[in-house]
């Protein structure tokens, strides 16, 4: 090659890459082309006639020596990889060509340098990215497996050596089924089936069987990828053993504490009476359902409520057992009477906390209406007991001396009637003649209605005293058989048509067909209805005020029900409770004696029912008459 011919002249300084002619022996630039210049940053006229160890052209000057050395051995290097250096000291990645020429006499070095800087630094990342996978690939905390769709593994990493006791030459070229990873094979199956229809799986729980036979459970996630053009499966997955027993532990506690809690709520919800814990704020933290009795409001509208809004009377804080068990620290008790006429007995209880504050109160409230009622009937009992007595001893006191006075009063009645006839014949003219301070005709004619009213109230005095053995002297109960309340409710209002159509024009009655029959004694049921229809006729105020009696059965209490319902004028509420007393009457100046009411609440007793007055001043009274049916069945 002679540099001087203009053909390879062209050639050398248009070509791509650099191109450099140095001496053999110390390598000094005898000519470089445009492609050198611009790759190293300098102009031609500072590198010809320098040598490359004068610009520090070789980053690794050896480079040169052992090219110099390989041609005297080989005639032509090619893909030579070394790193110069630019002018402002960047390196460069080049792949040289070298060949030994003869230039002017001289042994001469032909270098071509093709800058491979980009790929060089490429395949420095990607060395690196491979480096740092395969880092995270080994140190991730989780198992690694590749595989192929058979379950053949390719790779896994140390997490998966340690997890599974299995090491990567134990298990690489085998299959998952071979190595004996998968516990069920219906989860390989639904795995596979996952894998192949989505491509990828999340969250997937296998089990699988260590090297030591141990059973562990994995939570997986898998996706499908391609490496180096084949398709692979990417398993990633986590030791969720502990977490799993874990899991089932609590769950077994969670279980268990939660029959607990069902027992104890149950316990605490069998309890008759309120249970109730309030905050030392005041709210309700939980209630029993029996709660509602007390609060009047449902279960689900009392919680977190303040005992302010929850109270049924004027809230007092002095008053209030809540706020007395918070601030005093001590049992309280208290007696509260609610809007429906009950009676409770209301005890707080404070619960302290750890560093002994007040920290809630518990208060158990239970109805005491029917224990005072009860105490109530038995003090009645009790004074209608001696009452009765007493009401024995006067009947046989006065009915003696009631009965010679009916019969005095009749014998004089004749003979008064007889004397008429006789003074008729004998005296002609009465004259000055005066019977009793009376005129003689006049005591003739007013004598005969004198005896009259004295045999009346005689008769009168006889009902009380039959009255009044009738209170003392309970019905026997053999005499007790079925009775049909409908056929006593008939023949009532037969017997009293007279009275009740004097006293209104509006009258209802409401039979019940099939209506089981109760145990009685026809003869005082028929008395009970006769002396509440009498006392309800006398109430009506106005004919167009209305009377309702109605016959029911109460099917949840098996009662069969009497109602007289009218329209009058009621009862005062401070009275209503003294109604059945007896001789209590708001009728003495027309004749009551107070025994009707008292002897057919005490008929009814005895007919093992009971007797209930509802009543609102101006606008009637309800007297329901509750007694046991025979049967259930209608």
């Amino acid at each position: 090659m002679k540099l001087t011919d203009p053909h390879y002249r062209t050639i050398f300084h248009k070509a791509p890459d650099g191109m450099s002619i140095s001496r053999l022996h110390d390598g000094l630039f005898i000519d470089v082309n445009n492609g050198f210049t611009e790759m190293l940053g300098y102009n031609r006229e500072e590198i010809v006639s320098k040598t490359s160890f004068e610009l520090n052209f070789w980053h690794n000057f050896p480079d040169r020596e052992q090219i110099v050395k390989k041609l005297g051995n080989e005639e032509a290097i090619d893909n030579f990889e070394t790193v110069i250096v630019r002018r402002d000291g960047q390196r460069v990645n080049v792949m040289l060509s070298a060949r030994e020429l003869e230039l002017v006499s001289e042994q001469c070095l032909l270098l071509t340098y093709k800058n491979v800087t980009s790929h060089t630094r490429a395949i420095d990342a990607l060395r690196e990215s491979e480096k740092k996978f395969k880092d995270i690939f080994d140190t991730i905390p989780d198992s690694i497996v590749v595989s192929d769709s058979n379950g053949c593994i390719y790779d896994v990493n140390s997490v998966f050596e340690v997890m599974s006791g299995y090491s990567r030459k134990e298990v690489i070229g085998k299959s998952t089924v071979d190595v004996g990873l998968w516990e069920d094979q219906e989860q390989r199956g639904e795995f596979l089936a996952k894998i192949d229809q989505h491509g990828k799986v999340q969250n997937f729980e296998m089990s699988i069987r260590t090297r030591d036979g141990q059973l562990k459970w994995f939570l997986v996630s898998a996706k499908q990828i391609a490496i180096e053009g084949e398709a692979r499966i990417l398993s990633i997955g986590r030791d969720i053993t502990f977490i799993k027993s874990a899991v089932q532990d609590l769950r077994n506690e969670e279980r268990r504490h939660r029959e607990l809690s069902l027992e104890r709520q149950t316990i605490l919800e069998a309890i008759p009476d309120a249970l109730i814990i309030w905050s030392d704020k005041g709210e309700v933290i939980w209630a029993n359902r029996n709660a509602e009795k007390y609060l009047q409001k449902s279960h689900d509208k009392v919680i977190g409520k303040t005992c302010r809004e929850l109270c049924r009377i004027e809230h007092e804080q002095a008053k209030c057992p809540i706020h007395q068990g918070l601030s005093r620290a001590e049992q309280v008790e208290r007696v509260e009477k609610l809007s429906n006429g009950e009676t409770w007995v209301v005890k707080a209880y404070p619960i302290f906390s750890e560093n002994g504050q007040v920290s809630k109160v518990m208060t158990l409230a239970f109805n005491i209406t029917e224990r005072l009622r009860l105490r109530e009937e038995a003090s009645r009992s009790a004074r209608l007991a001696a009452l009765g007595e007493l009401a024995a001893g006067v009947a046989h006191e006065i009915n003696n001396p009631t009965g010679l006075i009916l019969m005095n009063a009749s014998l004089v009645k004749d003979v008064v009637n007889d004397l008429k006839l006789l003074l008729k014949e004998k005296v002609t003219d009465p004259g000055p003649i005066r019977l009793g301070g009376l005129a003689y005709q006049k005591a003739l004619d007013e004598l005969p209605g004198i005896l009259t009213e004295t045999m009346e109230s005689g008769y009168r005095i006889k009902q009380i005293v039959e009255d009044l053995k009738d209170f003392s002297r309970p019905a026997p109960q053999d005499t007790f058989e079925p009775v049909d309340l409908n056929e006593v409710v008939c023949n009532t209002l037969r017997i009293m048509r007279l009275a009740i159509d004097k006293a209104t024009d509006s009258v209802a009655v409401e039979y019940e067909d099939s209506l089981p029959k109760v145990l009685g004694n026809v003869r005082q049921l028929e008395q009970v209805l006769v002396n509440l229809l009498s006392n309800a006729c006398q109430a009506l105020q106005d004919r167009s005020e209305s009377l309702v009696v109605a016959i029911y059965y109460d099917a949840d209490k098996q009662k069969v029900c009497l109602k007289v319902w009218d329209e009058g004028r009621g009862i005062e509420e401070k009275i209503i409770n003294q109604i059945s007393d007896p001789f209590f009457t708001t009728k003495r100046e027309s004749g009551g004696t107070g025994l009707g009411l008292s002897i057919s609440t005490r008929i009814i007793e005895e007919h093992a029912g009971h007797i209930h007055f509802e009543s609102t001043p101006g606008y009637g009274t309800t007297v329901t008459v509750h007694l046991p049916a025979i049967s259930a069945e209608r």
